[in-house]
């Protein structure tokens, strides 16, 4: 319990120092390191802390790749996922995890293959942002996206799937930053809706809106293709459920997780509603947004090829709606997030907000499982009620980044106007 806690409060500090830095390197009161210092210095120090902690002392695999690593282990006899066994994940997922465990032995080969992800993830990212936006935006964008607290979260000590979306996310970014490349943005956001996990399209279709009419139904009729080959062969694409060892599965539209207007609504005692409800509201409020977005690019003087963020909007506004949203699923969108804060800097409140809301929204999960140890350490402290007062500001400030996100973007159209 004590390990657990010393985790919980190392983590959480790293994510203030991460948020905190950013900040100050956005307002221009800290020198941004080169990037090859940037690199060195972080990936060296998440690399050593997970070669200590698994390598030396034993760790235990955290419980989803250790789920993860069931289901390559089935994959490796011969199981086909959606037609053996149910799997959230998509067929590149499943891929990757098998080729790790076939590799090494164990689940810690997926730690290591999520890692290698998110490292190429973000060379490519840095490399595009500093080729196209100068050596000094790119530099802070690369500072911003590797010290973003969701990664430090979800992704610094651990092996999440949702680093193949971050891939994706990391490619469409660097390739919407020049133009003429729509052709090969439509195949990226199709071959990822085929073959991630349904919840990619959040983070990955809004690349859309830099595509012309004919691109974007290309791009559409490759997972739509695709998904009928999958019925043909009597197999299901990916869904919610995770099917676990002894054959009860892991329902994801059930879940309620902290971090969102549903979960207080029910802790609060104002109303219950059943996942049919809050999906269908919370997938209806995404449209929306997705419409409204999709009106805003018709206005090319507007900067209708600037995905990035599109891109933050939709998935801070499925973070901030989704009852089974986590942090691991909001830091996908890390490298239009790093873009975003970037071209925010000239105002102070945004950049303030967005640091504070990314570091907020990812804090509470992890302290709501370590709610156990926390009662049993301090019995005399309310802690429930703590929770739920912290998970109240994390509502109140992720509402207000996303009001602050969508200010910039019409400030921005607004002012592209008067340019043009």
């Amino acid at each position: 319990m004590v390990a657990g806690l010393t985790v919980l409060v190392a983590k959480l500090g790293l994510m203030a120092l991460g948020s905190l830095l950013s900040w100050l390197a956005l307002a221009g009161r800290l020198p941004v390191p080169a990037i090859r210092a940037q690199l060195t210095a972080i990936f060296g120090f998440r690399w050593t802390v997970l070669v200590v902690a698994y390598g030396f002392f034993g760790f235990p695999l955290t419980g989803d790749v250790q789920g993860f690593e069931i289901h390559a282990r089935w994959i490796l006899e011969g199981r086909i996922p959606g037609r053996d066994f149910g799997s959230p994940y998509g067929l590149l997922f499943n891929a990757m995890i098998a080729a790790a465990v076939w590799l090494t032995g164990d689940g810690r080969g997926i730690v290591v293959a999520a890692q290698l992800v998110e490292f190429a993830a973000s060379l490519l990212f840095i490399k595009a942002a500093s080729a196209r936006l100068g050596e000094e935006r790119g530099r802070l964008a690369s500072f911003v996206l590797l010290l973003n607290p969701l990664l430090i979260s979800a992704f610094w000590f651990d092996g999440q799937d949702e680093s193949l979306i971050f891939l994706s996310v990391a490619v469409v970014v660097a390739l919407t930053l020049s133009p003429g490349n729509g052709r090969a943005v439509a195949l990226t956001v199709g071959l990822s809706l085929l073959l991630l996990k349904p919840t990619a399209c959040v983070f990955i279709a809004p690349a859309l809106l830099y595509c012309s009419l004919a691109e974007r139904i290309w791009a559409i009729s490759i997972p739509a293709g695709g998904f009928l080959a999958l019925h043909a062969c009597g197999l299901s694409a990916a869904n919610l459920r995770f099917e676990k060892a002894d054959g009860t599965f892991d329902d994801f539209s059930q879940l309620r997780m902290p971090g969102n207007p549903w979960f207080l609504l029910e802790k609060f005692g104002v109303v219950d509603a059943p996942p049919a409800v809050s999906l269908g509201l919370t997938g209806l409020a995404l449209t929306v947004i997705g419409l409204w977005l999709v009106h805003r690019a018709r206005d090319r003087a507007a900067g209708p090829q600037d995905v990035t963020f599109p891109v933050v909007m939709t998935a801070g506004s499925f973070q901030f709606l989704a009852p089974y949203s986590t942090p691991a699923a909001f830091a996908a969108a890390a490298p239009a997030m790093a873009l975003a804060a970037v071209e925010a800097r000239s105002s102070k409140v945004a950049s303030a907000l967005f640091c504070g809301w990314w570091f907020l929204a990812g804090i509470d999960v992890p302290i709501m499982f370590r709610l156990p140890a926390l009662r049993s350490r301090f019995p005399a402290v309310d802690t429930d009620l703590l929770f739920l007062i912290g998970d109240v500001v994390v509502v109140l400030v992720s509402a207000a980044g996303l009001l602050a996100l969508g200010r910039t973007m019409l400030t921005r159209k607004a002012h592209a106007a008067k340019v043009t």
